[in-house]
C-alpha cells in the first residue's frame, strides 16, 4: 500500500515516528510525502528511511491542519479491527486474493478463512494473544490478537 500526504503548506509539517523503544524520529514533510506500507517494512520514500512494522508504536502528522488530502492507492487492503479478539475482516477489493496470516516468525498460523466477494474473514479466537502478520498479495498487514 501506498500513501501519499500532500499538504496546502509545508511550513511546520511533521510526520512522527514513535518506536516500540520509546525513542520518537521526526521527518520534516516538504512539498508531498510518499509513505509505502509492504512486506513489513514502513518506507518513507523522500528520506530513503525503512523501520520494521514491530518496530513502529505510532506514526501521526504534526501541523496536519495543511494536509489536504492522505489517500491509499488502489490496490490497498485493509483490515479490522485492529486490534481483534475474534474475527478479523479482511477487504481486498475486486479481485480475489489468497489470505495467509503468519507468526513474527514467518510460520504460517492455522486459521479458518472464509472468503466473500474481495474480502475474508478469520477466526482468530483460539489463537493466542500477540503480534500476527496478515499477508494478502504483495501486501502484508500487522496483526495484533487480544
Amino acid at each position: 500500500m501506498s500513501i501519499s500526504a500532500i499538504f496546502a503548506s509545508a511550513q511546520n509539517n511533521a510526520l512522527v515516528i514513535t518506536l516500540t523503544s520509546g525513542n520518537k524520529v521526526s521527518y520534516t514533510v516538504t512539498d508531498n510525502l510518499t509513505i509505502n506500507v509492504a512486506d513489513g517494512k514502513f518506507t518513507i520514500e523522500s528520506a530513503n528511511v525503512t523501520y520494521a512494522f514491530e518496530d513502529i508504536k505510532k506514526y501521526t502528522f504534526e501541523g496536519a491542519s495543511g494536509i489536504t488530502e492522505v489517500k491509499p492507492n488502489a490496490a490497498s487492503v485493509t483490515a479490522y479491527p485492529n486490534p481483534v479478539a475474534d474475527v478479523l475482516n479482511v477487504e481486498f477489493g475486486a479481485n480475489q486474493a489468497k489470505v495467509a496470516l503468519m507468526g513474527l516468525n514467518g510460520a504460517l498460523v492455522d486459521a479458518p478463512v472464509t472468503y466473500g466477494n474481495g474480502s475474508a474473514q478469520i477466526n482468530l479466537q483460539g489463537l493466542p494473544s500477540g503480534t500476527y502478520i496478515l499477508k494478502i498479495g504483495n501486501e502484508t498487514i500487522k496483526i495484533l490478537k487480544r
